[in-house]
């Protein structure tokens, strides 16, 4: 059935389906099974390809593991990852030391080393993001440019380019905080206005809008040393204002707090 009819350079190895290994090359202790699979490798030592065409076009992929019908088609320079799923990885370049699984995961995911892409879609797109975990479906989907992301949740951050060192956890939290640097934001649609840095936004709908700021919905009140606050800000001990002179605490028009001497 032209499995390894061809190969070259491929000792002690495993091969088996139609066209499997068909012209596999300089790839010994390799284990090839499906059709297709390996079928042209070409500088993988002990790689694995399990599927149909999983691995077929792969070059550069030593001790690589790829499963599932397209895995790692034609990825090249993938070396020491794992990609799981069907076209996991499939025509990815230049990421090595990865774990990409779910349907499309990385695809195109080129120059993402060390990365963690998990759920149908995740990173499918996201190009020069070394060091970042994307897990979810269409999390991290367009995010390029987002170095040492982490994006959790169905479409986390996923348009969200040029986003350095981002923390986004919920479903759609960070999908369009493009150009933002530092920002971490939680809760479900929780966002930023893109451009800033240094902001942080918790809460469902939470949306920074300047850098160095900390956004809490409205909605939400906040409880310190209670479990079930009753105003926006709700203390059981004692409040300092660390700024402010000796006086009364007042308030202008605007409801900014100042101490006054007068009264």
């Amino acid at each position: 059935d032209s499995a390894g009819r061809e190969a070259t350079t491929s000792s002690y190895s495993t091969i088996a389906g139609h066209a499997a290994g068909y012209r596999v090359k300089a790839s010994p202790n390799v284990v090839l099974l499906g059709r297709s699979a390996g079928e042209s490798l070409a500088g993988a030592p002990s790689a694995v390809a399990v599927g149909s065409s999983a691995g077929r076009h792969a070059k550069t992929a030593d001790h690589t593991v790829f499963i599932g019908g397209s895995a790692g088609y034609a990825a090249d320079t993938v070396d020491h990852s794992i990609f799981l799923g069907y076209a996991a990885g499939r025509s990815i370049r230049d990421n090595k030391q990865s774990v990409i699984a779910g349907y499309a995961a990385g695809e195109r995911a080129h120059r993402a080393h060390q990365s963690v892409m998990a759920g149908p879609l995740a990173g499918y797109a996201a190009n020069d993001s070394p060091r970042s975990v994307m897990i979810g479906q269409d999390a991290g989907l367009y995010a390029e440019q987002a170095p040492a992301a982490i994006m959790i949740g169905p479409a986390a951050g996923q348009s969200a380019r040029n986003a350095t060192n981002p923390v986004f956890i919920g479903a759609n939290a960070g999908k369009a905080a493009a150009n933002t640097a530092d920002v971490v934001l939680i809760g479900t649609s929780a966002d930023a206005e893109p451009g800033i840095t240094n902001a942080v936004g918790i809460g469902r709908g939470a949306n920074p809008a300047r850098s160095n700021t900390w956004h809490i919905p409205e909605a939400l009140k906040l409880g310190v040393g209670t479990s079930a606050p009753t105003a926006q800000l709700h203390t059981t001990r004692n409040v300092r204002f660390a700024a402010l002179a000796n006086g009364v605490l007042v308030t202008d028009r605007a409801g900014n707090v100042s101490a006054s001497s007068l009264l």
